[in-house]
């Protein structure tokens, strides 16, 4: 099958869906969605809800972006909006603002809670959640509050 191609100096306004590749390097407004690969390159600009199986983005994309495999950014390029995807690369000189969605299920299964019993409400199991957290400001100042041990208090 050919690749769906849009130029630089294209603009397309709506919505683009293929069954095949897409390769932009003009400017797309609306949505794009393929059941295959997404290419954005580095001079084009989408300002589109997109789905793919896979995104290559060395422009910029203005929109969320669903991709059933992976997403790569490539440098120099720019993604505002969010992310849900199996697998995310940023490069140096990327640039990402957003939030990401990682497929779950493709977690180990060493990952997960176990059937029946409630997932930890914290990233460390063997803390309790209400256990007191101190941020680095709360123990500066306690530590500039309290005489430290063998220091002599001038009178």
């Amino acid at each position: 099958m050919a690749n769906t191609f849009i130029a630089q100096g294209i603009t397309i306004e709506g919505e683009l869906t293929s069954d095949e590749d897409v390769e932009i390097a003009g400017t797309l407004r609306g949505r794009v969605s393929t059941k295959e690969s997404l290419s954005v390159a580095s001079a084009a600009v989408v300002d589109a809800q997109v789905a793919a199986a896979s995104v290559v983005v060395a422009g910029t994309i203005n929109g969320d972006v669903v991709a059933t495999e992976r997403v790569d950014l490539q440098a120099g390029a720019r993604l505002v909006g969010d992310v849900r995807a199996a697998r995310l690369t940023i490069a140096d000189g990327a640039s990402f603002k957003g939030n990401v969605d990682m497929d779950v299920g493709s977690l180990p299964p060493a990952r997960r809670a176990p059937r029946g019993r409630a997932k930890s409400p914290t990233p460390w199991p063997d803390r309790p959640f209400s256990e007191p957290r101190r941020s680095c400001a709360a123990t500066s100042a306690a530590r500039a509050t309290s005489p430290s041990k063998g220091a002599s208090r001038a009178t």
